[in-house]
């Protein structure tokens, strides 16, 4: 399979696929849970909802945000997580967010490995920021 023939949905869903096979290996070689694993938490989460439910980090439903995780990323994922979630926050069609997720993913897949040696800091679940 060529890469670069994909289009930027497919690009989100090999990357993320394989990042997540990543993690879930590493996840079991130990007891303690990762910086890495909750990084690869936190993208799947933005991942899922802006394909299944259609929630990106600046969308709210009554019940539900994806404002902890993308603070989470911002907080802990350094700069580079900073610029894309800011584009992605003020991306003005799903082209651009698509692009800033894909770009996001890319990411945490290169510094999983650093990221996996950490211990977890802060939650994914309960982290307030910007967002």
């Amino acid at each position: 399979m060529n890469v670069k023939e994909l289009d930027t949905r497919e690009k989100i869903e090999v990357l993320h696929n394989g990042l997540v096979r990543e993690a879930t290996w590493t996840q079991a070689q130990r007891e303690w849970q990762s910086m890495g694993n909750q990084a690869v938490q936190a993208i799947s989460k933005l991942v899922y909802e802006y394909f299944e439910n259609n929630i990106n980090v600046t969308k709210y439903s009554k019940d539900y945000s994806l404002a902890s995780y993308a603070n989470w990323l911002l907080k802990y994922g350094g700069f580079y997580t900073e610029h894309v979630l800011f584009d992605m926050r003020d991306a003005n069609n799903e082209e651009n967010y698509e692009e800033g997720l894909l770009y996001l993913l890319s990411i945490v897949s290169h510094n999983f490995e650093r990221w996996d040696k950490a211990h977890a800091v802060g939650s994914i679940h309960e982290c307030s920021g910007l967002f």
